[in-house]
């Protein structure tokens, strides 16, 4: 006789059993079953979630069958690995294949199924996390068919930030987008924290960045409690302010942050020897020319229109004759009358001279006199003073020697030395300070007078000649070199009461901008 409690207990484990059966036939992988359907029957080895590079314990296995339902015996069965996710750049989801007795991991495996109609691959997950697929194919019977997988990023890695050094403009918002990544950059669950080094901007747990003044300064993500390696990002704020710059060959304008940038439909290529805007800030004066021909000097306003003011004397193009080619820089008066250009006209002369725009169209020449002009009188990059009564000029003595700024008054035509070793002096929009690039490579201010010379920028960054003011006088545009052995400049922002540096990260690289006008 059989006890209620054993009946019971029996009873239990039948209903159990039963119910693991109905569990495991609603998993199974096969298109029958019991792997007995016409068709490619999956056996094992499908429909499994597992991380990146995990190969799996259980090797894709699948049985095949003709429409009678007999086993297909010596048939080629292809195994193809598949995307079947969104692909990430060039990168697409896929699990790998590979014979069962070797550790070669591939994307296509061909394989002879044996007298009971079976064949296998083993399957190794790969490196892009999403869905992803093998198709399982057999030619010779018309069968095909595809498992899917899921592939799942990998263990903590990396801390990214997607930018490495922005520049915004100051009063607007930006998200920084941190993200925790394994080791494909894949990217993880976990919430990055943000931390903010040094002043001016503000930062929220969610990673908004806040601006409020101009500033230079990091934000960190890390993730908390963990040895994976934070990321930076370098935040640049600029005031609201429009610029002129040359971009490559042509002029653009827009914000300072180097967004939305509009070129101006300017036939002829732009050069580097002299950009000054004109006091309506509807045009401005730039240097133009083509490959191969001498610069000449135009009027350019906003919509392209060009108006040529000066060439070279013999070339014929029109405007006022130069006698000498413009290629030592040039500047113009507050009040847009008078031009102020350095030309040559032997071997390494650069002779400054004066020219009014309108009338009368006469140039007069303002160099004093030297004793060899060829080659030991060389006056470049003119700027003029506020009061339009003196110009500051880069000296050489040579070709490419013995620089010095020196300081030019009109009227009488003498000059003065006030910074030995300087370059491409620029005045200031007001006052006496004029800035000039050291012979050690930092940008210096300097009155016109020669006194209280000091350094702006620090020391150890090499900057290249030529700077250009803000209207209101307390910034400078410059660019130095990031890094050593590398032609690529970086136009930065200099604070002149504070020695504030604000790189310019859109910038940056080989001879993309140089620095560029502040619009009045």
């Amino acid at each position: 006789m059989i006890s209620p409690s054993s009946c019971a207990a029996r009873c239990a484990r039948v209903s159990l059993l039963a119910l693991f059966a109905v569990v495991t036939a609603s998993c199974a992988e096969s298109t029958g079953p019991d792997g007995r359907e016409p068709g490619i029957n999956v056996i094992a080895g499908a429909n499994v979630t597992d991380t990146i590079d995990a190969v799996l314990p259980q090797p894709l296995r699948v049985v095949v069958r003709d429409q009678a339902g007999d086993v297909l015996a010596g048939a080629i069965v292809r195994f193809s690995s598949v995307p079947l996710g969104e692909p990430v750049g060039p990168r697409t989801q896929t699990v790998l294949v590979g014979d069962l007795s070797s550790q070669v991991d591939k994307t296509f495996l061909a394989e002879t199924t044996s007298a009971q109609g079976a064949a296998a691959a083993r399957i190794t997950m790969g490196d892009l996390a999403g869905a992803a697929g093998v198709e399982i194919s057999v030619p010779q019977a018309g069968l095909v068919d595809t498992v899917r997988y899921t592939v799942l990023p990998g263990q903590p890695a990396i801390v990214t930030l997607p930018v490495e050094d922005t520049t915004v403009q100051v009063g607007r918002t930006f998200a920084l987008g941190g993200r925790v990544e394994d080791r494909y950059f894949n990217v993880r669950p976990e919430v990055v924290t943000y931390a903010m080094v040094g002043q001016g901007i503000t930062v929220s747990a969610s990673g908004q960045v806040g601006t409020s003044v101009p500033a230079r300064a990091a934000v960190v993500g890390r993730l908390d409690r963990s040895s994976v390696a934070p990321d930076t990002t370098w935040v640049s704020v600029v005031p609201a302010a429009t610029i002129l710059v040359r971009r490559n060959a042509k002029f653009v304008t827009g914000p300072l942050d180097g967004t939305a940038f509009v070129a101006i439909p300017h036939d002829l290529e732009a050069s580097d020897f002299g950009l000054e805007w004109q006091p309506d800030g509807q045009s401005f004066l730039a240097l133009l020319g083509t490959f191969g021909t001498r610069s000449a000097l135009y009027r350019v306003s906003l919509n392209g229109s060009m108006q040529l003011l000066a060439s070279t004397s013999g070339t014929g193009a029109g405007g006022i004759a130069v006698p000498a080619v413009m290629d030592g820089g040039f500047t113009a008066t507050a009040d847009g009358q008078w031009v102020y250009m350095s030309a040559g006209n032997c071997n390494f002369s650069q002779i400054i001279y004066r020219l009014h725009l309108t009338s009368p169209q006469v140039i007069d020449r303002l160099s004093p006199p030297g004793g060899n002009e060829c080659f030991e009188l060389v006056n470049k990059w003119p700027s003029i003073s506020p009061d339009g009564t003196r110009i500051a000029f880069e000296n050489q003595t040579g070709n490419r020697t013995g620089y010095s700024v020196r300081i030019l008054t009109i009227a009488n035509r003498s000059v003065r030395e006030i910074a030995p070793g300087g370059q491409r002096p620029q005045w200031a929009p007001s006052g006496e300070l004029i800035a000039y690039t050291a012979a050690n490579n930092q940008i210096w201010t300097i009155r016109s007078d020669g006194t209280g010379a000091r350094a702006l920028s620090p020391p150890g960054r090499k900057y290249v000649p030529g700077v250009k003011w803000s209207p209101d006088g307390q910034w400078i545009f410059a660019a130095f070199e990031p890094r050593d052995g590398w032609a690529g400049t970086t136009v930065t922002l200099l604070n002149v009461s504070t020695g504030l540096e604000i790189p310019l990260s859109w910038t940056t690289g080989y001879g993309n901008f140089p620095p560029p006008l502040w619009k009045p």
